[in-house]
């Protein structure tokens, strides 16, 4: 049995559930944030689990758009593509004394 890791959402861990309206499907559900994978057995919805991609990313970023910046006093920020990387590779004092720990890109800015 593969072994359950943390919610690539929010790092906290999910439980096992049977998944009783789908036959007998078992559901993986990280109840903190309220994501979920499914699967036929335990181990296949595991698996699933264990795979899904990860939305939050370290580095700079290579597409045009707005970013959810997690920093490090747990706060929120959206910056355009050059505000993040002004801000990753200090380069305007403005944005440089924000600590980022990860960032995601999101579809539009939030008004």
């Amino acid at each position: 049995m593969p072994e359950l890791k943390p919610c690539p959402f929010c790092g906290e861990m999910p439980e096992v559930y049977p998944y009783l309206e789908v036959g007998n499907q078992r559901l993986v559900w990280c109840r903190t944030c309220n994501t979920m994978r499914y699967g036929e057995t335990e181990e296949k919805a595991i698996e699933a689990w264990n795979t899904r991609p990860n939305p939050w990313h370290t580095g700079i970023p290579t597409e045009e758009g707005w970013y959810l910046l997690k920093i490090k006093s747990d706060d929120e920020i959206i910056y355009d593509t050059d505000k993040l990387i002004q801000c990753l590779w200090g380069l305007d004092w403005k944005y440089a004394h924000k600590e980022i720990i990860k960032w995601k890109k999101i579809e539009e800015k939030e008004q």
